[in-house]
Parts: C-alpha cells; structure tokens; sequence
C-alpha cells in the first residue's frame, strides 16, 4: 500500500493572445470559454489586471458547452503590455488568457510650427484639457 503526498499547482494559460492595436483606438476581440464543472451550467465571474481592457463582468457558460466573451480593449498610451484576464467558477476554479499588447502611439493631435531667429527666446502656450 503506497500514501502519496502532493502539491497541487495552477492551471496553465488556456491561451496567449498577441495584440497589435493603436493607443486611444477601440479593438474588439471575443474568446471561446469552456466550461470547467461540464455537467451543469457555470455563472463565471470575469477579472482582468490590464488597464484598458473592458467586457461584462459575468459570463454564463451552458453544461457541456462554450459561451463567447466580447471584451474590448483601447490602451491609454502606446507601449508593450502584459496581463490576464481570469473567468472564476463559484467553486473558486478558474480558467484564464494571457495577453501581451504592442500598442502603436497616436498620430499627432495637432502640430504646432514655432520660429525665431537665433538666439533669441520664443514661447507658446497649450492648453490641455483632461
């Protein structure tokens, strides 16, 4: 007779989704979630750490099946960013997505042409409105 002992570990990513979009500008992407608890209907709760990422924060999932999420993402600011977004069962198991976004910079809003002969000071004024 054998007595195992062992520690459990966290489920893998289901997914790495890479994606290219431009700061300030909407993209839409829907994902494929399976059910975890298969023989009856699961009410996940929906949690995600990447600012800019923007869906439903309840996703019902039939028994057997697969349910679509819509989750919409528009970065502040161009850069690299990574994070998750984790849909949680009641019974506190999880199914999650990594996602890794290059966001382009925004075009130039407006451009403004200074000139001045040399060496001498010129000023202009912006106004900026958040």
């Amino acid at each position: 007779q054998y007595s195992l002992i062992g520690v459990g570990e966290d489920p893998v990513a289901e997914d790495h989704n890479m994606i290219e979009c431009r700061a300030r500008w909407k993209k839409s992407l829907s994902l494929q979630v399976r059910n975890l608890l298969k023989d009856q209907a699961v009410n996940y709760k929906v949690e995600s750490d990447l600012i800019g990422m923007a869906g439903k924060d309840s996703l019902e999932v039939p028994a057997e099946g697969t349910a679509e999420y819509e989750l919409s993402i528009m970065m502040p600011r161009g850069g690299h960013f990574t994070g998750s977004i984790s849909f949680i069962a009641p019974s506190k198991e999880y199914i999650w997505y990594t996602f890794e976004i290059r966001a382009e910079n925004p075009p130039a809003e407006k451009t403004i042409e200074l000139t001045t002969k040399a060496r001498t000071a010129v000023a202009a004024d912006i106004n900026i409105v958040n």
